[in-house]
């Protein structure tokens, strides 16, 4: 493949990318005001993207949100996804009232990221309370499986 078709197809890739992300984030807001009402303003951003140390990471504090993990032969395909392709999407995760940081998306990413031995991991930094974090949780984890079927 020629460098300007390759640099053509990463800078379609990365405009899909945005795309998505910008989407996903207006249904997260859709679904907090449905539920809240009106979106809190911030005296801060309410996200900024950094690189996070992985030893830093927590789980959700919940896990009744329909959340599963990936066995073991799913998280080596998205390991060896990863490694091919890299990181799609950043995680989501929101600072700890006790230091680092709360995985509100991208569970399964984090163990195939440690699976492959990375040290840190590229993250949206959400700046939320519980209520919007159930909400960023709920919504991203029915993003993804929209395929599947009550059980």
């Amino acid at each position: 493949m020629a460098k300007s078709s390759l640099i053509s197809a990463l800078n379609e890739r990365n405009e899909k990318l945005s795309t998505i992300s910008n989407a996903a984030n207006q249904v997260v807001d859709e679904a907090f005001e449905s539920l809240f009402g009106a979106i809190p303003t911030a005296s801060h951003p309410t996200r900024n993207t950094d690189k996070i140390p992985i030893d830093q990471l927590h789980p959700f504090f919940t896990a009744n949100i329909g959340f599963k993990s990936y066995n073991d032969e799913n998280l080596k395909t998205l390991a060896e996804d990863i490694l091919e392709n890299g990181l799609i999407e950043n995680i989501k995760v929101r600072p700890c009232k006790t230091g680092g940081y709360e995985i509100l998306s991208g569970h399964n990413r984090v163990n195939a990221c440690k699976r492959l031995g990375w040290s840190s991991i590229t993250a949206d930094i959400e700046y939320v309370d519980d209520a919007r974090a159930v909400v960023i949780a709920t919504v991203t984890n029915l993003q993804r499986r929209q395929h599947l079927l009550p059980q």
